[in-house]
């Protein structure tokens, strides 16, 4: 399930809600709240659902703060719409996924509640996060510090990256997380 989020500085909703319908071509579970439009869908495609708002947008003339989730379960993808309420207010106009979202939010006000909310069930805590860029991001030597096997260590890289799409061994990803460590 996804979820993707409107905020509300749009002239007219129904040509925005016709359009994603018609794209989506599914059902979408719709909820209005004061400052946000929220869709709930199962359609996959953020790159066509990304280039459809901004399209409205400059057709519009309105401008476009959206947000599109990570495919989650109910519980999850309610703490992440959330979330991107937050990084949505304080960010300026276009189409953002969570990374997007976290590079482009400075500062970050609610650095615990995101972080924890990333590293819920995955098995790494904010000790491993740090050690494995204090590491430089080699798995070998990040191993080694932290007294794991190096296949320990790749099981939780893999399952972190399975379950949030963040991983590790990617700079910009180890920014973003390092990052909401920092002054929490």
């Amino acid at each position: 399930m996804f979820a993707t989020l409107i905020k509300k500085t749009y002239p007219v909703e129904d040509i925005i809600l016709r359009v994603l319908k018609d794209l989506m071509k599914e059902d979408i579970k719709i909820e209005n709240d004061t400052n946000y439009l929220i869709m709930y869908h199962a359609y996959n495609n953020i790159e066509s659902i990304r280039l459809s708002l901004e399209t409205l947008s400059n057709d519009l003339l309105f401008p476009l703060y959206a947000y599109t989730s990570l495919d989650l379960n109910e519980r999850r993808i309610k703490e992440e719409v959330e979330i991107a309420k937050i990084l949505l207010d304080n960010i300026p106009s276009g189409f953002y996924t969570l990374k997007e979202a976290l590079l482009k939010n400075q500062p970050i006000n609610e650095k615990k509640q995101i972080l924890d909310f990333i590293l819920d069930g995955t098995g790494i805590n904010e000790e491993f996060v740090i050690g494995f860029a204090e590491a430089n991001l080699n798995v070998s030597l990040a191993a080694k510090l932290m007294f794991l096997h190096r296949n320990t260590m790749l099981y939780k890289l893999n399952k972190l990256k399975e379950l949030t799409g963040f991983d590790l061994r990617e700079f910009k990803d180890t920014y973003i997380l390092y990052g909401l460590l920092s002054s929490k």
